[in-house]
């Protein structure tokens, strides 16, 4: 991607927002997953969690960038999913394993 992309952002490279990708949508997903998959204490929050740091990383990007592309779109609304299902998840009583 090219760098005047971030024209408008306090960012000169890719290398932070690279970094924090990593962390918010990449090592917190897996450490999700893995919450999930053992159906641990709370793990409805912990989706929830996730979905709202997607939103915030897409709609940091349309502040900060100033540029839409399709997938953000799509991005937003598998984070507004993630943000439903693990609401609807908690309700249910996920938070106590079941």
């Amino acid at each position: 991607m090219p760098l005047g992309l971030l024209e408008h952002s306090p960012f000169h490279s890719y290398l932070i927002p690279g970094i924090l990708l990593l962390l918010g949508n990449g090592l917190l997903s897996f450490l999700v997953l893995l919450l999930t998959l053992r159906r641990a204490r709370h793990y409805g929050w912990w989706i929830v969690l996730q979905g709202c740091v997607l939103a915030t990383w897409i709609l940091a990007e349309f502040a900060l960038m100033r540029f839409y592309f399709w997938p953000q779109g799509v991005y937003l609304g598998l984070a507004a999913l993630l943000v439903l299902t693990g609401g609807l998840l908690t309700g249910r009583g996920a938070e106590s394993g079941g």
